[in-house]
């Protein structure tokens, strides 16, 4: 099995279509298309990145190997964050980081000591996201337009999910799913932005 398909199956795993992965790494789903055809590697830091949003090594992505070594370094390398609550996640800056009743998961990506998870409730966030994916959110990476945040909106304790959208003289936050309304709430005085998602768990469909 060469680059592509290690490529193409660790995105599988993940549960991540080639649009998606593309975006989280920053580059054309043009680009994940020809790897996985083509079998051409990325250069410079794109392979880093593919290795952390896809939860596997650097190494196994190149040359293969053991998938259970990769499997093993990448464990080691995990850190354990609490699963909280969207009302937790609204009150995150004063709770932080400790919940001691709080169920732990192991995030696949490097994050902060602050990094918390939320599992997806609604639809949304749909069909990029479904109900029972677990998000991993970091408040200590700075959003920018078109990045995935948890935020607070008129003061609510109750966070919400949604997608940060930079326009000309204003922010909002857009839900992806085209049939949900209201689907833009503009981001004024009232609201901030608790983190960033930097990685999605999916659940497989039979355990739903």
């Amino acid at each position: 099995m060469g680059f592509a398909e290690r490529l193409a199956e660790a995105r599988q795993v993940a549960g991540l279509s080639q649009s998606e992965l593309a975006r989280r790494i920053g580059v054309r789903p043009q680009s994940v298309q020809q790897w996985e055809q083509s079998g051409t590697t990325p250069r410079g830091h794109r392979m880093k990145d593919l290795a952390a949003v896809l939860g596997v090594t650097r190494e196994w992505l190149l040359v293969g190997g053991s998938p259970a070594e990769s499997v093993r370094e990448m464990t080691r390398n995990m850190r354990e964050v609490p699963l909280v609550n969207y009302v937790q996640a609204g009150q995150w800056s004063e709770i932080a980081p400790e919940i001691p009743d709080a169920k732990r998961v192991s995030c696949p990506v490097p994050c902060s000591d602050s990094t918390f998870a939320l599992e997806v409730v609604g639809e949304s966030m749909c069909p990029e996201y479904l109900p029972g994916d677990v998000v991993f959110c970091d408040p200590e990476v700075v959003a920018q337009s078109g990045d995935d945040v948890v935020a607070v909106v008129d003061s609510h304790s109750e966070a919400t999910f949604k997608r940060l959208v930079a326009e000309p003289g204003s922010l909002r936050l857009k839900a992806i799913n085209p049939e949900w309304q209201p689907r833009y709430l503009e981001i004024d005085a009232p609201c901030s932005i608790v983190a960033t998602v930097i990685y999605v768990g999916r659940v497989p469909r039979s355990r739903r």
